[in-house]
């Protein structure tokens, strides 16, 4: 499916060319790994970088068995060769269609030529579409990195991108990745960095501002060569927005790669230049032979006359969340934000509390990263057994961490509030929630000592919910911190205001009626929801595997067409239940026949490995009414002598138009005590 989608974006997003092409090798449409793209940062000479023309497909070199033949796109006149170079480097073909589009094939193997090709080059000599041309020539750096260079240039400056006119499309489903966001001082010789004082406050910047980002991307057809480790993205977009107001703005783009001027490709030229960092503490590489992935750090704000320029009226001294976009040709896209102060006025500095939405998060937002529903600052019954499950009728502990992310020591003396609500799960998390959804805030005062940006500070809550008064099952938990300068937002989304987080939890009846080793958790019908399917992992407290035993009693009510990730031998179906039996658990092979086992629940899925890299998957999971699952260890024998094991699950599903997105999720933690 991800194959018609990026079909259909790149149809509208590159109206290059009246004709589709297929691939310059043959079969002309088998999906191929790319080891550069249109704009790639590359350096041959030192200090003098470059951008990349077309596209470098990898292919065996001629001589080698399954080497395939370099094939023309298009027809037209032949209007240079070079089949002379020994070494193939400088060998190439380039034909001018009837557009005026010339089509370059170079890095063929010497001997390996149509004979119409042969000798010195002359015109008059034509190809048609599909001819045979040559083969790829044996890369003399490495054998790794053997490829067809293959670019077009249209006018005699300007190149486009080859893969907006291959058909069928290049089936690219790997998203770009923006793996870190840094600001440098533009006013400065190359450049002076606004770091961060630690890992959780804000950089402090000033003046005219260069936002840098490094980005990776992946268009490898499933080949492990170390060339095909990275490629360039198609385009960079960067975005500054008010901490109040997070999508404020359109985006900025940087240079859409649907084509390139061809002085780009000159060592040095001042374009290359402005837009990547090579020197300092942004080292962009450039190596096709080396067997660990290339860095590449962009200057988004590069192309732009002043970069982010800070101080002017439309970005005065505040909080700021500062968004970088990378997305390649098939529409695949990734999004990472950071949280930057302005301070050009001396004196001033930047109130900012935040709760984390995730592990990684650094303040910015909206938080892109995934789950967002699992914040590490929100710990419920932490020293329990029954951590990340409320208990009616039972006093719950939770525990909210608020960290200073401003460039602001709070003076001993400032107050600010911390208040605790609970909800049912839903992909937006109104705001305000009701009042009897809703804990008594807390009012908490700086002692002791000022408040330093970066680090945090506890609140403590006690909560005993009477029986009833939360529907037990998945629920959330939302925290969030208020203070004067900086007031919670009222968005309708977690993600939307670093002041506020959720953690997902279960809630469930007293213990009592439940065994240490089981735990029950709800799904609930949704008649918008499609394609759902449930993911469940597996981690122990030391990392290491138990082939113990774990069974997922599932009830009539909800239906699962497809179970897999786990070694499985067999599966039966009776009365709408479903039974799987792991390969290794002989009592489980035992009554799996058996299906009276299921009574209680109507079914059981059943498997055998705890282990983290392991995940099982349900598929195409229908839920007709809200349905209570249990999950259980089976028997403590085998469990380890002490610590526990978390059981993390997560829905995903198709709801509100967007395909496969995650839904909730939620961690069990089965807490094992010491054995004498």
């Amino acid at each position: 499916m991800k194959y018609v989608i990026a079909s259909l974006l790149l149809v509208l997003a590159h109206p290059l060319s009246a004709q589709s092409l297929g691939w310059p090798l043959q079969p002309n449409i088998q999906d191929r790994p790319i080891g550069n793209t249109l704009g790639e940062f590359w350096m041959f000479e030192p200090n003098k970088p470059y951008q990349h023309t077309g596209i470098d497909i990898l292919a065996e070199p001629f001589g080698a068995p399954g080497a395939q033949s370099v094939i023309a796109t298009t027809g037209g006149d032949v209007v240079y060769w070079n089949s002379s170079d020994l070494t193939g480097w400088g060998n190439e073909i380039r034909v001018q269609s009837a557009d005026g589009i010339v089509y370059r094939y170079q890095h063929l193997g010497y001997e390996s030529f149509g004979a119409k090709f042969m000798g010195e080059y002359h015109p008059g000599v034509t190809v048609t579409a599909g001819e045979a041309l040559a083969q790829v020539a044996e890369w003399s750096r490495c054998i790794t990195y053997s490829h067809l260079h293959y670019d077009l240039l249209r006018g005699g400056n300007t190149y486009l991108n080859p893969l907006a006119t291959i058909a069928p499309a290049d089936p690219d489903g790997q998203p770009p990745g923006v793996q870190g966001i840094w600001f440098a001082n533009r006013s400065a010789p190359r450049w002076s960095d606004f770091a961060p004082p630690s890992e959780h406050a804000c950089a402090v910047v000033k003046g005219n501002v260069d936002i840098i980002s490094e980005l990776i991307d992946r268009d490898d057809a499933g080949s492990p060569l170390p060339g095909a480790g990275k490629v360039g993205v198609y385009n960079v977009r960067w975005r500054v927005c008010p901490k109040n107001n997070p999508t404020c703005t359109s985006w900025n783009d940087t240079h859409p790669f649907a084509e390139m001027p061809s002085d780009w490709d000159r060592g040095g030229n001042a374009k290359t230049v402005s837009q990547f960092s090579w020197t300092g503490k942004w080292i962009s590489t450039s190596d096709e032979c080396s067997t660990t992935v290339d860095r590449g750090f962009h200057i988004v704000t590069g192309l732009t006359a002043t970069g982010w320029k800070t101080g002017s009226p439309e970005y005065p001294d505040g909080s700021y969340s500062v968004s970088v976009e990378a997305y390649d040709i098939a529409g695949n896209k990734s999004t990472l934000s950071a949280l930057a102060c302005v301070q050009n006025i001396p004196g001033t500095c930047a109130t900012d509390l935040m709760i984390r939405d995730g592990e990684h998060d650094n303040g910015g937002t909206p938080y892109f990263g995934f789950p967002f529903w699992e914040s590490p600052d929100i710990n419920v019954n932490p020293t329990s057994a029954f951590a990340g499950t409320i208990r009616e009728s039972r006093n719950n502990v939770i525990e909210v961490t608020v960290r200073n992310s401003g460039s602001c020591p709070l003076p001993v003396g400032t107050t600010y509030q911390v208040c605790l609500a609970w909800s049912l799960p839903s992909p937006y998390i109104p705001f305000p929630l009701p009042a009897g959804q809703t804990l008594p805030c807390k009012t908490e005062t700086v002692t002791a000592s000022d408040w330093a940006p970066g680090t945090s500070r506890t609140t403590t809550f006690n909560w005993q919910p009477p029986g009833g008064s939360v529907p037990q099952g998945h629920a959330c938990l939302v925290a969030w911190s208020d203070a004067t300068g900086d007031p919670v937002q009222t968005t309708s989304t977690v993600t939307l205001d670093n002041n506020r987080a959720q953690r997902n939890i279960t809630v469930v009846e007293p213990p009592s009626l439940f065994s240490q080793f089981a735990r029950t958790f709800y799904v609930h019908h949704a008649d918008a929801m499609s394609d759902r399917s449930m993911e469940l992992a597996f981690r122990t407290d030391d990392g290491q595997p138990y082939e113990g035993g774990v069974l997922l009693h599932i009830p009539p009510t909800v239906k699962v067409a497809r179970v897999s990730g786990a070694q499985l031998i067999g599966a039966y179906r009776q009365l709408r239940s479903l039974e799987v039996c792991p390969s290794d658990d002989a009592h489980c092979r035992a009554e799996c026949p058996d299906p009276a086992n299921a009574t209680r629940f109507g079914c059981t899925a059943v498997y055998g490995h705890i282990d983290d890299p392991q995940r099982v998957r349900l598929d195409r999971v229908v839920v007709e009414e809200k349905s209570a699952l249990l999950l259980e260890l089976a028997g403590d024998a085998r469990l380890p002598s002490r610590g526990f094991i978390d059981a993390h699950i997560v829905e995903s599903g198709t709801t509100d138009g967007r395909p496969d997105s995650a839904i909730g999720g939620l961690t069990i933690r089965f807490q094992i005590p010491a054995r004498p």
